[in-house]
């Protein structure tokens, strides 16, 4: 009888009465008399990174894998990267202030500020000797050949043949040049 009235005192408190054993002690037990499937500490979720958010999965499919695992609710997100709205940068010069798109920056660039550019190929220069109009960084060096050291043809390394600067020397090493045909393909 003592053993039915100790099985009650157990349920009154809401627990069941195999809780009170020793080895179960250390175990957490539920209200309903069943061990938790996950009896460990809830970690604690870690620190969103910058430029996301957490969205809540909205389905609970039967092969969620949160479900598989039996873990609450609070474990079921996944990261969205949240969109930056503004992808526009001020000109890099300090004297200008426009704000542009990146995309358009190398234009501004060159349109607004010749003498200034990220790259080489839009510089522009002058030539010191003859004080020439500006003209493209890739463009001096056969200005300065052609018209202050009289060079005005250049010469195939390969078979000798003569070129004018219209010509296409490069061309001519791809295509036809007779030195290099042991190694071109056939």
């Amino acid at each position: 009888m003592s053993f039915q009235s100790g099985h009650s005192n157990a349920i009154s408190q809401g627990r069941h009465a195999s809780c009170n054993s020793e080895a179960v002690k250390s175990a957490s037990c539920s209200p309903s008399g069943m061990r938790d499937t996950f009896p460990f500490v809830k970690p604690k979720p870690e620190p969103v990174p910058i430029g996301y958010r957490v969205i809540k999965l909205l389905s609970v499919l039967p092969d969620d894998w949160a479900t598989t695992l039996n873990l609450d609710a609070s474990y079921r997100f996944c990261y969205e990267r949240i969109p930056i709205k503004d992808f526009r940068l001020q000109c890099p010069l300090p004297s200008c202030a426009k704000v542009i798109y990146g995309y358009e920056l190398r234009k501004h660039l060159k349109v607004n500020h010749p003498g200034f550019s990220q790259g080489a190929k839009y510089r522009k220069v002058v030539c010191p000797e003859c004080r020439t109009g500006e003209m493209e960084f890739g463009l001096f060096m056969g200005h300065v050949l052609r018209t202050h050291c009289g060079v005005s043809s250049r010469l195939c390394a390969y078979c000798g043949t003569e070129f004018t600067p219209e010509d296409d020397l490069t061309r001519h090493y791809i295509d036809s040049c007779r030195g290099l045909s042991p190694y071109r393909r056939q």
